[in-house]
């Protein structure tokens, strides 16, 4: 007998037709081979970032239709003071109608009578004839509420006969024709600060002047036992201060410190003001979130043992004392021909430009 019948005879005989695979299992398999070429990874990958991108248009659109509801909103609250005496021709009824406006505001939306207020200020602010360009980029959707608002804080010092003037070339900085040169809030609060100079007819010393009249330092509680620590100073010694502690915090990195540089800047901040001549740094290891690892004392050392860098510029004529033209600290926003003068006396190295 040939080893091929001896193995037969251990065979099984089949037993009738394989079942059948259920309709759903079918499908299923239908479905796969249909969608094959699209799942593949590039396809994929594609159709994520389709997706993205169409979100990314929806948001877009969204922040349009909110600049052109809170145009409309500012017509509403600007009408209804109209319509409670703002337009009346007896001054007392018209002194009084921001208030009864805010008193209807307030009890329409369940809301306090101060932010009431505050809402009626801003609505009349945005609807008066100086800032109509402004009103209209947001009826457009092309001018988000708070780009509207950082442009009416800019202006504080340029004179009503200007405004117009300088609303224009805000517009043109906040809302340029090229969407991707829309600048972020940072950026373009400086760009109207510059701007502000070629408009305001009162020299920065002076404002400066009156404004560190008011310089300060303010302490505000905030929730799980914290604070907002807030200080209004002048430009110069805040950007100082602000440098310094970035290069005193980024001395402290290492591979074993576990803080980030927010929580660095802070604690060296708390320990020069609380009088320490040192600070503390992590040495051997991050350890646990209640012990934060072994910690050693690093001595602070001098003004000059941490190179800090501001970068000014200036005018040369400013410089020499022929103009009151103001500098800028690149990063910062601009200072008056004085300050800088001051800070270019200081000044390790100069740059022509």
């Amino acid at each position: 007998m040939a080893w091929e019948d001896s193995f037969d005879c251990f065979a099984d005989e089949p037993v009738g037709e394989p079942p059948a695979p259920p309709p759903w299992l079918l499908a299923a398999w239908e479905e796969r081979e249909r969608l094959a070429p699209a799942l593949a990874p590039s396809a994929r990958t594609a159709a994520r970032l389709d997706q993205a991108d169409r979100l990314a248009d929806a948001l877009k659109e969204l922040d349009a239709e909110e600049a052109r509801l809170a145009a409309e909103r500012a017509r509403i609250l600007a009408a209804l003071t109209a319509s409670v005496g703002g337009d009346s021709l007896d001054p007392v009824r018209r002194a009084d109608a921001p208030s009864i406006a805010a008193s209807e505001v307030a009890a329409a939306l369940k809301i306090s009578q101060r932010t009431a207020r505050a809402q009626v200020a801003e609505a009349l602010e945005l609807t008066a004839e100086d800032w109509s360009g402004v009103l209209g980029a947001m009826e457009r959707g092309r001018l988000p509420r708070w780009r509207a608002l950082a442009i009416m804080a800019a202006a504080l010092p340029v004179p009503a006969e200007r405004r117009a003037a300088f609303a224009a070339a805000a517009l043109v900085q906040a809302c340029p024709p090229d969407p991707e040169r829309i600048p972020s809030l940072g950026a373009l609060g400086r760009r109207l600060r510059r701007l502000v100079e070629d408009y305001a007819t009162e020299p920065l010393a002076i404002r400066r002047r009156e404004a560190a009249a008011r310089r300060r330092v303010d302490v505000e509680p905030a929730p799980d036992g914290m604070c907002w620590l807030a200080a209004y100073l002048p430009l110069e010694v805040g950007a100082a201060i602000d440098t310094r502690l970035e290069a005193l915090a980024r001395s402290l990195q290492s591979p074993t410190e576990p803080r980030g540089i927010g929580q660095l800047r802070l604690d060296v901040f708390a320990d020069l003001l609380m009088g320490a001549d040192c600070v503390r740094a992590t040495v051997n290891g991050p350890g646990t979130p209640s012990t934060g690892g072994t910690k050693a004392d690093v001595p602070i050392g001098t003004p000059g043992g941490i190179r800090t860098e501001l970068i000014v510029t200036v005018r040369a004529r400013t410089l020499r004392g022929d103009s009151e033209a103001s500098g800028e600290i690149i990063g910062y926003g601009p200072i008056d021909a004085d300050a800088v003068r001051l800070m270019a006396a200081e000044a390790a190295t100069w740059s022509r430009m």
